[in-house]
């Protein structure tokens, strides 16, 4: 099985889970798509190489040093792109990891019009609140806005790690975003530096229509993840962040947490069901969920946001997973 882990810096684990019962093994970090063959490879993708350890299936544990099989191998539509047989054929799709991505308008009919120009490794682009400039991240190339009208880009933030996630302040005047070390502000004009807040895992994903709260997911004890809003303060020049407190409190993991533009409602997705899917509860930073919640998607669906009047939600549907 492959999991997040909620340790800084490290995205996805994979960990073995007895049929029988009992606590899973941790068996490989940032690693992702496991595949066992017959052999006695346990097979998986890490940083667009995949590997071959020798894996013992009555301990499960990998008893040996991997090997390398393939490097080259692309990141699709959040999915390594490889699979193997259990006899041990292995098929793939070369290609870096994202740097093929191209970010497009998509209007109702399905059209799709290019916006950046030449393909690069794009991470998570959200439109300005009056739709005139675009926040993007790059991977190992920082946080970027592209300004339409001037038809100009410029990098607003830049560290060692992977920057993305970006959420616009409703008057665009600030970005949070996640970062190496959790979730970061930003002036959205370039002035002055990126300054890191105390949520350190956490992921942001949008401000309230007054702008006083942020509302962000991170994750808690063992593997789940859970939806937080945070309260905002407003000073000369930044913007800081207060308490956060938790919104809801079930039991597993749910995501994405986006605040309807009216601030009544909260969309968000869960995998109550074994599937992921996207719920809509009545929002309050006191205590949201209070008064039912109500399922949205039918067949998977993650990742909602609302769009600009709250008439609609927009979400990603069903996709294979890692």
């Amino acid at each position: 099985m492959c999991s997040t882990n909620p340790s800084a810096g490290v995205l996805w684990r994979i960990q073995a889970l007895p049929v029988d019962g009992g606590k899973a093994r941790i068996l490989v970090e940032n690693a992702s798509r496991p595949r066992y063959i017959s052999s006695g490879r346990l097979t998986y993708w890490q940083q667009g190489t995949v590997y071959a350890a020798p894996f013992d299936v009555d301990r499960l544990e990998i008893t040996g040093l991997p090997v390398p099989l393939v490097e080259g191998v692309a990141f699709v539509n959040r999915t390594p792109g490889y699979d193997v047989s259990s006899s041990g054929t292995l098929v793939y799709r070369a290609g870096s990891s994202g740097a093929n991505r191209v970010v497009s308008w998509l209007d109702s009919s399905g059209k799709m019009t290019p916006i950046l120009g030449k393909p690069d490794a794009y991470l998570s682009p959200r439109l300005s609140p009056d739709g005139k400039r675009l926040a993007f991240g790059i991977e190992k190339k920082g946080l970027w806005i592209y300004d339409f009208a001037r038809d100009t880009r410029a990098r607003v933030a830049l560290d060692s790690g992977q920057l993305d996630m970006p959420v616009w302040t409703p008057d665009g005047e600030f970005l949070a975003f996640r970062s190496a070390t959790g979730i970061s502000v930003v002036r959205s004009d370039g002035g002055g530096k990126a300054e890191r807040t105390q949520l350190d895992n956490g992921r942001p994903w949008t401000f309230s229509p007054d702008g006083k709260w942020l509302a962000f997911y991170q994750p808690s004890v063992g593997e789940e993840f859970h939806p937080w809003v945070v309260p905002v303060e407003r000073t000369p020049g930044m913007l800081k962040l207060g308490q956060p407190q938790q919104l809801l409190k079930d039991e597993g993991k749910q995501f994405a947490p986006a605040i309807s533009p009216d601030g009544r409602w909260m969309a968000y997705h869960s995998g109550e069901t074994g599937r992921l899917e996207v719920y809509v509860v009545p929002f309050s930073p006191k205590g949201t969920g209070t008064g039912g919640k109500w399922q949205v998607s039918t067949d998977s669906g993650m990742e909602a946001i609302w769009s600009a009047r709250g008439h609609e939600l927009f979400f990603i549907g069903r996709m294979t997973g890692a």
